[in-house]
């Protein structure tokens, strides 16, 4: 296994797997030796090339900066969950006791059980958005709605004839770019966790991420002031949920908190997926993006939210290999694209896929199976060639004897003289 970065072999190892095994190889590097051109993972193995090279496009950037403002009932989840100090720097103040400086300079700021929303928290955190950082909003179970109008329109709590019980969250936009890799397969089989929902949120820009089954919204996010505004519609208290200790809510804290990160890639995508989702710098809004792989530059359809792009790529999809993100005429950074299959994840195919794929070409049915290997024979004409066979091989002998008694001659016995 060979790792070349910028195109020169950095590291070789050597190793042996067993059939259907696997291995972990740990490659280490510095963030200074990030190579511009990405990294390329090379392995031999003539039996099945096609997997043989994987790209990655590597980036370093510092931890995200995150503050967490929290009221009297908060717990601290948010902080154990935002504990990662190579990935993120948190600091959390109480309501009322929260630093300008901090907050300006967040990529992601956590409005976590406050009663109240000052017009002066209000007027920071619309500035907050317009920079096209995010904010995320956990309710408590009692808050004035008339200072969280202030700051999301049409949000409301609902009458308490309107709550319902706990209901499992079910409904979930898996194709959203907010669940991008968190799910091995496209639809997961968990034991989803239960919520009640206590407020409505229904502004006209509003894109549901998780909704419970009675189609109630959990999870939402808005894109109003050209950042992202996530809102959940119930507290975090045991009583309204069970999703602080379910496996889904670090990764949901996570995609939050990424959105806030600025420019970000994923480390590859495959050559199958619809579309790429990344951020782009303050000064490249309102700019267009192109794609360039080796002698070929094309532009995307393409959709911008805030400071994120949306690249379709299902009317040109990508070839495997690192592709230039060109911004207007200007290199920005690389993508990594690479075939969406591997050897070791491959399946034999059925028989309708086989008919399937052999639909125009002469072929035969052999059907049934048991009669398979029959009919082959008979088709190749290896039962009736037994005679030709026996024929042959008494025709050899015979011309062996001849042969033989002709090439030898006559032993002559020469009497003894006296």
């Amino acid at each position: 296994l060979r790792l070349l970065l910028s195109g020169k072999q950095a590291a070789l190892r050597t190793v042996r797997i067993a059939p259907y095994g696997q291995k972990r190889i740990r490659f280490e590097y510095t963030p200074d030796s990030v190579p511009s051109k990405g990294a390329q993972l090379d392995v031999q193995d003539p039996i099945a090339p096609f997997d043989n090279t994987r790209y990655v496009a590597l980036s370093h950037s510092p931890p995200l900066r995150l503050v967490e403002l929290y009221g009297p009932k908060a717990t601290r989840y948010i902080a154990q969950a935002y504990a990662d100090n190579e990935r993120f720097h948190f600091v959390r103040f109480q309501a009322e006791q929260w630093r300008s400086e901090a907050m300006k300079s967040a990529d992601l700021i956590v409005l976590h059980g406050l009663p109240r929303l000052s017009p002066s928290l209000v007027a920071l955190l619309r500035t907050h958005l317009q920079n096209g950082r995010a904010v995320f909003v956990i309710p408590p179970d009692k808050l004035d709605t008339l200072s969280y109008e202030t700051f999301m329109p049409k949000w409301r709590s609902l009458p308490k004839q309107q709550v319902d019980s706990l209901r499992p969250m079910r409904n979930l936009k898996y194709d959203a770019p907010f669940f991008n890799h968190v799910f091995a397969r496209y639809e997961p089989i968990i034991q989803w966790p239960h919520a009640r929902v206590l407020y409505a949120w229904q502004p006209d820009d509003k894109e549901d991420l998780i909704r419970l089954e009675n189609e109630q919204s959990f999870l939402a996010v808005s894109y109003r002031y050209g950042g992202a505004l996530y809102a959940i519609t119930s507290p975090l208290e045991t009583q309204y949920t069970n999703l602080l200790t379910h496996a889904l809510f670090v990764p949901m804290l996570y995609q939050i908190a990424l959105y806030g990160a600025g420019p970000a890639k994923q480390l590859y995508y495959h050559t199958n997926d619809p579309y790429v989702s990344l951020r782009i710098p303050e000064n490249a809004k309102n700019k267009t993006l192109y794609l360039r792989f080796q002698a070929q530059r094309y532009k995307p359809q393409q959709r911008r939210i805030g400071r994120r792009y949306t690249l379709f790529l299902h009317h040109n999809p990508p070839k495997p290999g690192l592709h230039t993100l060109d911004i207007e005429e200007q290199p920005y950074t690389q993508i990594a694209f690479n075939w969406p299959v591997a050897e070791s994840k491959l399946s034999p195919l059925s028989v309708s896929e086989i008919h399937e794929y052999f639909a125009f070409a002469q072929h035969k049915n052999l059907m049934p199976t048991t009669r398979a290997a029959h009919a082959l024979a008979d088709s190749l004409s290896i039962r009736y060639l037994w005679r030709e066979f026996l024929w042959i091989a008494l025709l050899a002998l015979m011309i062996e004897m001849l042969v033989l008694r002709l090439t030898k001659a006559p032993l002559i016995r020469t009497p003894p003289r006296t």
